[in-house]
């Protein structure tokens, strides 16, 4: 595979990128002063024709996740290797996998995602039947079957095994793209988020040793300071774990806001590293950079439509709106 066979793809991605809402929109969205005006700024946007026959606005989430399936599925039947959508995009099949095995064996019922590119009567065969289209899916379900049996938080668990299952994917995604830009990513991305899971996880109910077997591989050893070291330690995992900018934006945090400061600026730093794909004329690196854009826009505005619904303060809601692509 040759940087030439990402050419069309490319320049697909490159005229859809120029469609991406601007950061101001969400300011936009936030502000409306009614459902009816939340509609007139949504109807200048691609969604329009989701909008248009709406019943009622609390069905957009599923509108919006609608479409970010839709336009994310056309741009990877376009590309030579399917991994660079896909290490972004299966992040709502994991959840959807973790929602349905939490029903299926716990009776906890959890929102299923539109966005997933699987439907959730598969995944309820494959955690009640364990029928499977795919090895990946069908052995993550034995495994979590197997490994949950002796632990207190089920729930939690699960969320451990599959997180784990999820971030590995990532890691064989960029592994298969052979992109310096695809793999800075994986690295940043997991090692963001296992920094988060391991610094929740401190304070959790589940012991150090259960999240440790369940969620890091021997050569995550050096995050476990994270989950049980002593103050000292556990920072200093966290410094190797993290970007400067990040690991300052958490050292310099009140205790109470630590675990939102290091999932809003771990994105940011994320994204920031994203951004470098425009510096690319042709490969996977630009059509990484849109997905990810068209994810986070995606994620602001399901977050603006539901903070107008509920009549949020804007103040509340905007520090939670997600970094966008385009500035």
């Amino acid at each position: 595979m040759s940087r030439e066979d990402w050419c069309y793809v490319s320049g697909l991605v490159a005229a859809l990128e120029t469609r991406l809402l601007q950061p101001g929109f969400f300011d936009q969205l936030l502000n409306a002063a009614s459902e009816e005006d939340l509609l007139v700024y949504l109807g200048d946007t691609e969604l329009e024709e989701e909008f248009e026959d709406l019943p009622d606005l609390a069905d957009a989430e599923v509108r919006i996740e609608r479409f970010l399936r839709t336009r994310l599925m056309d741009v990877r039947s376009f590309c030579p290797e399917a991994s660079v959508v896909d290490m972004v995009f299966a992040e709502a099949d994991f959840l959807n996998f973790k929602a349905v095995g939490k029903s299926a064996l716990l009776g906890i019922e959890e929102p299923f995602s539109a966005a997933g590119s699987i439907p959730q009567d598969r995944f309820r065969r494959i955690w009640e039947d364990g029928e499977s289209d795919g090895v990946m899916w069908d052995e993550l379900a034995k495994e979590v079957k197997t490994r949950i049996e002796e632990m207190d938080d089920k729930p939690f668990a699960i969320d451990l095994i599959v997180d784990k299952a999820h971030l590995r994917f990532i890691e064989n995604c960029a592994e298969r793209l052979e992109s310096p830009l695809a793999t800075n990513y994986a690295r940043l991305y997991c090692a963001w988020k296992k920094a988060t899971v391991l610094y929740r996880a401190r304070t959790g109910r589940t012991s150090a040793a259960q999240v440790a077997s369940l969620f890091l591989d021997e050569k995550d050893a050096w995050l476990r300071p994270i989950l049980n070291g002593a103050e000292k330690d556990m920072m200093n995992a966290l410094r190797s774990a993290l970007s400067g900018r990040v690991f300052e934006a958490f050292q310099k945090a009140p205790q109470a806001e630590k675990v939102f400061v290091l999932e809003d600026a771990g994105g940011k730093d994320v994204m920031s590293t994203v951004r470098e794909a425009k510096g690319f004329a042709y490969g996977p690196e630009p059509v990484l950079g849109y997905v990810c854009g068209l994810v986070s826009e995606a994620a602001n505005l399901k977050l603006a439509v539901g903070s107008v619904l509920n009549r949020l303060p804007t103040e509340r809601v905007r520090p939670k709106l997600r970094a966008v692509y385009v500035q």
